[in-house]
């Protein structure tokens, strides 16, 4: 987040002031050594950023991750395979690879949540600190399934907040998948992909759903709940856990 002159139209015309804008920088990722990926995202919690990315996308095993100014140095045994091209803060690197998580299909069924959808999403926006004070960044949150929020990340890019919030789970030794994933946009495929390979069995959108999105939670056995802040939810997959029935 960075204080920057600008200038505003207003009732009185154009007003000259300075506003916070949300901070978009060049992330380079290096693992075993080796450059592997360029990503534009929010600089902050880039330990997070590694960790989750690498879980997020398949890549392997981290055994070793630090940061240095905008940079991420990761050991492990992993498979990325380094690319030229920058990934921009509005697309995920999840259509490079298929789906490999050997618990995608046999999800456990042990979320239920305790209060409606939209709790969740007004829960997360009380904490959306950057969003509040620049308008210009997505947010993810782990929650238990009464609601409270366990983690938060914020990223100008929807699948960076994602990779965030999960690096800062297995950071702490907690597990994602005991959790419900909350999004502050709309739900895409890159994002039901991430968290398929996290056996996480529910994700809540504040915004819609891609067709794209709804057949992957139901191949996957994930409930995806989409404009969930509203009196007319869009549901797909199991709707058990929420305590509907059939």
């Amino acid at each position: 987040m960075s204080e920057t002159p600008l200038h505003r139209l207003s009732e009185k015309g154009l007003v000259f002031e300075h506003d916070n804008l949300a901070d978009e920088s060049v992330i380079s990722i290096y693992c075993n050594g080796e450059k592997a990926i360029s990503l534009l995202a929010s600089a902050q919690d880039l330990v997070d950023l590694g960790r989750g990315h690498v879980a997020c996308e398949g890549y392997g095993e981290v055994s070793d991750i630090r940061c240095e100014g905008t940079s991420i140095y990761i050991e492990g045994g992993l498979t990325i395979e380094p690319r030229n091209q920058l990934l921009t803060a509005a697309c995920g690197a999840c259509g490079d690879k298929q789906i490999e998580n050997p618990f995608a299909n046999a999800v456990n069924d042990s979320i239920h949540i305790d209060i409606t959808p939209s709790g969740f999403c007004d829960n997360m926006q009380l904490q959306q600190k950057m969003f509040a004070a620049t308008g210009g960044t997505h947010c993810a949150a782990l929650c238990s399934p009464a609601g409270e929020i366990i983690l938060i990340r914020e990223d100008i890019g929807r699948h960076n907040a994602v990779d965030k919030v999960i690096g800062a789970a297995l950071n702490s030794g907690i597990e994602p998948k005991e959790h419900v994933l909350v999004l502050s946009g709309r739900a895409g495929w890159e994002l039901i992909a991430k968290a398929a390979r996290m056996a996480i069995e529910m994700v809540i959108s504040v915004g819609a759903m891609s067709d794209a999105a709804a057949e992957l939670a139901r191949d996957y056995n994930i409930t995806l709940v989409a404009f969930a802040r509203g009196e007319n939810a869009a549901i797909v997959g199991p709707i058990q856990r929420l305590g509907a029935k059939d």
